[in-house]
């Protein structure tokens, strides 16, 4: 059985947000995003974020829960509307300047 997530910030800190499990109830980790987010974006499956900023320009891809950093993405511009293809094998950003930015995954996560 695939976890089912719920990804909240935190009222007094808009750089912290925790993550839930729904199936349990219980907050399972909090994950310092930082500042200047611009978007974030929860896969199909639940187990990883695309984290936009703009200052610096990039697109962070997380894996869930534990908060690894995956990979980052550098852009020229700054990420609006983030996304995952249904498959999670590609995630994409609009931008502000109508640019569009697609990336090819290396793999899709392993299924708990």
């Amino acid at each position: 059985m695939t976890a089912c997530w719920r990804l909240a910030h935190r009222e007094r800190d808009r750089k912290t947000f925790s993550i839930w499990n729904l199936a349990t109830g219980n907050e399972e980790r909090r994950l310092e995003l930082g500042e200047n987010l611009s978007g974030l974006a929860l896969s199909p499956g639940g187990r990883r974020i695309l984290v936009g900023y703009d200052a610096p320009q990039i697109v962070r891809l997380i894996d869930l829960p534990g908060g690894e950093e995956l990979h980052r993405f550098d852009l020229a511009t700054s990420p609006r509307g983030l996304s995952f293809s249904p498959d999670e094998s590609y995630a994409a950003s609009g931008s502000h300047r109508g640019m569009i930015y697609l990336w090819k995954l290396e793999s899709k996560p392993d299924s708990p």
